[in-house]
């Protein structure tokens, strides 16, 4: 029995050798793997629909996005691997299918991008993609512009072997036209601004005065007028009468100027 322990006991050495080895190998230099869900975009798949959620890599693009002509539009495109370090990253664009050749835009981190020549000048990266963010800018939108935009990303890994994957659906880039210009009048032809005169500020000024005089004016007359009726409707009893048709008390007769009254006669 100890001649068979005393075999086993290296054999076990070795096997735990071994484990320790592979895991000091899988630390070094490599991003420690993840599960899929950890992707933001992978946790609610039902509702982001061009989401790439496999187990050792991940690619989200927004199914849509619209932008006017002339104006600047960002493609975003947020990636994520777990297979090991990354020596290298390429960013790839391609435009109309998911096999399109029709590149767009092809940036590696050891040379100059290229760009097709229909976008020369337009386009550029504005993510960082050692940080995960293949986002691409278009500035100068045409209407041509509109059409399905594929997101690609290759790396490089320290197994020295190359891992490429692309987003599925890509994005549907709508650009829509701007609202025409008011055409233009040929030179020497366009209509003067209105001049204002001095004096019409000061003449709006004497309107509005005259106005309110006129107004106060009335006012009072209409005033005066219905304090009048009130006073003839309140006149004191015994007085004289206003009402229409109400007789009137006689005027004594006047005394005759040549008839003196007997009882004023000297004895």
């Amino acid at each position: 029995m100890r001649p068979r322990r005393a075999l086993l006991l290296p054999q076990a050495l070795l096997l735990l050798m071994l484990l320790l080895q592979r895991r000091t190998l899988t630390l070094a230099g490599a991003d420690p793997a993840k599960s899929h869900t950890d992707f933001p975009y992978c946790r609610n798949p039902e509702k982001e629909k061009c989401v790439v959620c496999a187990e050792d890599f991940q690619l989200w693009q927004p199914c849509e996005v619209r932008a006017g002509a002339s104006g600047s539009v960002v493609l975003p495109c947020a990636f994520r691997q777990s297979w090991g370090r990354m020596l290298e990253v390429q960013v790839l664009w391609r435009v109309g299918s998911f096999h399109s050749q029709v590149f767009v835009f092809n940036e590696t981190s050891q040379g100059r991008p290229w760009v097709h020549a229909n976008f020369s000048g337009r386009v550029s990266l504005v993510g960082d993609p050692w940080s995960g963010n293949a986002s691409l800018l278009i500035r100068d939108l045409r209407q041509a512009d509109s059409n399905a935009y594929f997101c690609r990303v290759a790396v490089w890994l320290e197994k020295h072997k190359w891992e490429v994957w692309q987003g599925i659906n890509g994005t549907r880039l709508n650009v829509t036209a701007m609202a025409p210009l008011p055409p233009s009048r040929p030179p020497g032809t366009e209509v003067p601004p209105p001049t204002l005169s001095p004096l019409g500020p000061a003449l709006g000024a004497s309107a509005v005065l005259l106005a309110l005089v006129l107004l106060g004016l009335g006012l009072f007359l209409a005033r005066r007028r219905e304090v009048a009726k009130l006073w003839r409707r309140k006149s004191p009893a015994g007085g004289p009468s206003t009402k229409k048709g109400a007789p009137r008390a006689p005027k004594p007769p006047l005394p005759h100027p040549l008839r003196t009254p007997t009882s004023f006669m000297p004895p």
